[in-house]
């Protein structure tokens, strides 16, 4: 067995000493780039999220713009519903009258045949 000097005793050591903080270090590296990657692709991914939300909020409409709207639609029900009892009131009325008429012919007519 040969002897090894303490010179080369250390260098051998700091060589490998070197050669394991390399790799740690490019194992770091490779583990950075694997999260900016993954991270990149999150963040495209929210981006893309971002956008679809936008692209639906402009779909909505606002309540300030929705109100008139329902107020003019719940007056317009207001008055169709008052026309229609308008309507069945006229019916009514005519009814009545055109018994009323009929039965007055009736007694008429059998006045004037006796």
């Amino acid at each position: 067995m040969g002897e090894v000097s303490l010179r080369e005793y250390i260098e051998s050591l700091l060589e490998e000493r070197q050669k394991a903080q390399d790799l740690q270090w490019q194992s770091a590296q490779r583990a950075l780039e694997a999260a900016d990657a993954a991270l990149r692709v999150r963040l495209e991914r929210m981006n893309e999220f971002r956008a679809q939300i936008q692209e639906e909020r402009a779909l909505y409409v606002r309540r300030d713009q929705l109100e008139p709207i329902l107020q003019r639609l719940q007056e317009a029900e207001n008055t169709e519903s008052n026309l229609g009892g308008r309507f069945w009131m006229l019916a009514i009325v005519l009814t009545c009258g055109a018994s009323l008429l009929t039965a007055g012919l009736v007694l008429f007519i059998k006045h004037l045949a006796k």
